[in-house]
């Protein structure tokens, strides 16, 4: 009898189930995406590429023609060799890989939607929207680190709200480590690594000292592996992330001028139309923050601390490409870049499109069928 309640406790409840369903739908998605001409390929791709392929001969991280790997994190290149398990290029694995990371992605969106959102029908059309969002299925059929990155992200995040949520060590743990992959996946990644260290300086403790000790502990394990890769550059090369010279710089405004349209994209096609969706989905944001705090104390720190994480990732995400554009560290922000934005963004939109819902539906005005019976006075 135990060894059968224990079975039935393990046994995955009817939306995980559904929700594995659709992340291999997700994925199927992708592959679908390539099924006429394989993975998608820019320059850097080749880079990437070449740079596994130098990997599986023993040569090192170098690319074709004998030139250093230096420009990007080097975790991206290890899991295409490593992908392939000695047997397949590189060049046809990053698909299917992309695929799997990005269903993956959907499973851990969808896990982690389940415990935030409050309304059952957000949570499976979140979900559903999600393994069909074409941003990040078009993004997940380039030979790129993109898709990478945002699972990485979306994990570090997630076990950041569950530390801060239980205090327990192992999810800061799985935190540090999952930001520290996301960081060697590509430079950006670096911006989770404020969000998460203000997040735990945030932290209610008698004195700074118990403040800090996670915070030293995160930091160690999330920047040291990415800072040795740096050190092995400029060491080699004379460069901790390769020559950015020959790509121009771009001012803030610039940089913005690119990123607008592409989030008024995701809305709609229709210019006018997009860009009236972003104000709209800006105004629900808005209002659901603003409902928080009718809720109790503690509950409502829960929720606003969602809105912190997510928010505050896709603020700093967005401020590094700010930054890397300015420094030139591309030669123009592209759709693909602004992808790690969707999810965040997306959190923030069905967080507070729950709120709203669950205000009318608990406390939303008295409607007449609701209203009670007219008692006659007593006499």
């Amino acid at each position: 009898m135990k060894t059968l309640s224990s079975a039935l406790r393990l046994r995955p409840s009817p939306f995980t189930l559904q929700l594995a369903a659709l992340s291999a739908l997700a994925g199927g998605l992708v592959m679908a995406r390539l099924a006429d001409h394989g993975v998608d390929l820019n320059s850097d791709s080749v880079y990437y590429i070449s740079a596994a392929r130098s990997l599986l001969d023993g040569a090192g991280f170098t690319t074709f023609e004998g030139i250093p790997y230096e420009w990007f994190g080097p975790l991206y290149p290890l899991l295409l060799a490593a992908a392939g398990l000695g047997i397949f290029d590189p060049h046809a694995v990053a698909g299917p890989l992309n695929a799997v990371i990005f269903g993956a992605t959907v499973f851990v969106a969808g896990k982690y939607l389940e415990t935030r959102l409050e309304s059952r029908f957000l949570l499976l059309w979140g979900c559903a929207f999600l393994a069909f969002a074409a941003p990040l299925t078009w993004n997940a059929s380039l030979a790129m680190s993109e898709t990478t990155l945002c699972l990485f992200a979306l994990l570090a995040l997630v076990q950041t709200d569950k530390f801060m949520d239980k205090g327990r060590f192992p999810s800061l743990l799985w935190a540090s480590v999952f930001s520290s992959l996301a960081f060697l996946t590509h430079y950006q990644g670096i911006a989770v690594v404020p969000v998460v260290a203000l997040l735990l300086l945030s932290r209610p403790a008698a004195a700074w000292a118990q403040r800090l000790k996670p915070v030293f502990i995160y930091a160690s394990i999330a920047l040291v592996p990415t800072c040795l890769w740096m050190l092995r550059n400029l060491l080699l090369y004379g460069r901790p992330t390769g020559p950015r010279d020959h790509h121009p710089s771009y001012s803030v405004l610039d940089t913005l001028d690119r990123a607008f349209p592409y989030l008024a994209d995701w809305v709609s096609p229709n210019e006018f139309w997009g860009y009236a969706g972003l104000l709209v989905l800006a105004v629900i944001v808005i209002l659901g923050l603003a409902l928080i705090g009718g809720r109790e104390k503690e509950e409502a720190w829960t929720h606003w601390r969602a809105f912190l994480i997510f928010g505050g990732f896709a603020l700093v995400h967005l401020a590094a490409l700010v930054v890397s554009g300015m420094i030139g560290g591309y030669g123009l922000l592209g759709r693909r870049h602004l992808t790690v934005e969707y999810i965040p963004l997306m959190f923030l939109v069905l967080m507070a499109l729950d709120q709203v819902l669950s205000y009318v539906r608990g406390r939303g005005p008295l409607r007449i069928d609701d209203k009670p019976p007219i008692t006659p006075p007593s006499p």
